[in-house]
């Protein structure tokens, strides 16, 4: 499979991190010793408990402890201790307009970025000879404020229909890709007279993120940072300067760490 790279290096040493901190630390000679006994000690514990009970506790501290690492590497990206432009590896990105600033404002190379203004998801479809070519680890899916409000699509659960049916192409191309969908990055509200439709964004997102966990997507929720950083809102209201993308990509790149730290502790 492919994109055992950076972000799989690091999550594996995550998982080497966690299995320490489970076994109470110790490094070198006898503390080796003394972290093992612990570790066999605890798993005989936990034979002793209901199973289903057990599964969960430690899926509470794993998820604990992989968040905690997540706030580390948020901080390390956004303070520039880590590039998070050289952590996009094997990958591409499909999306509309606001998708196109990855081309523009970003270090990231352009044939990397296939995206146009008024793109929708079914522009998918039309990078497919793309798509197979590259053959990513990875793609990055940012549509939807087109989608919603063009009004090809009467409800989100037909435009959910008309998604599945477009990635489950992707799928059956490429079995082993990751994608990835980006949450549709709402307007400012004095914008919304613009489009009728863009109104119902935060409802849209809300069925999106169920179908992403339904299909075996990761979901990128992209809610808080555009609260926090509507300064970067361009004129129009609708698209984003420079300075937002560092943040989306940084969110972006948070996903797949955390999906990869997943499997990582998973396999």
């Amino acid at each position: 499979m492919k994109g055992k790279h950076r972000l799989r290096l690091l999550a594996l040493a995550l998982l080497a991190a966690l299995l320490l901190a489970g076994c109470g630390g110790g490094s070198g000679g006898s503390g080796d010793t003394t972290a093992e006994s612990s570790a066999v000690a605890y798993l005989r514990q936990l034979e002793q408990g209901d199973p289903d009970q057990v599964i969960a506790v430690i899926r509470q501290q794993r998820q604990a402890r992989l968040e905690a690492e997540l706030v580390v590497l948020r901080d390390q990206l956004l303070n520039g201790e880590a590039d998070v432009w050289s952590m996009f590896e094997d990958y591409l990105i499909l999306g509309d307009s606001r998708a196109v600033g990855f081309a523009y404002f970003t270090p990231l190379p352009s044939e990397r970025i296939l995206a146009d203004a008024g793109d929708k998801i079914t522009s998918v479809a039309e990078h497919m000879d793309d798509i197979l070519a590259y053959n990513p680890a990875r793609i990055y899916i940012a549509y939807g404020i087109n989608d919603i409000n063009i009004g090809f699509w009467p409800t989100v659960e037909d435009y959910i229909e008309e998604m599945e049916n477009v990635l489950g192409q992707v799928r059956e191309n490429l079995p082993d890709v990751e994608i990835y969908v980006n949450s549709i990055l709402p307007v400012e509200d004095w914008a919304l007279y613009k489009g009728a439709m863009w109104k119902y964004v935060p409802e849209w997102n809300e069925v999106i993120g169920q179908a992403c966990e339904e299909n075996g997507w990761t979901f990128i929720d992209n809610a808080e940072i555009v609260a926090e950083h509507q300064e970067y809102y361009e004129t129009d209201g609708i698209h984003f300067q420079s300075g937002f993308y560092p943040y989306w990509a940084t969110n972006m790149i948070l996903a797949t760490y955390f999906r990869d730290a997943e499997e990582a502790l998973d396999a």
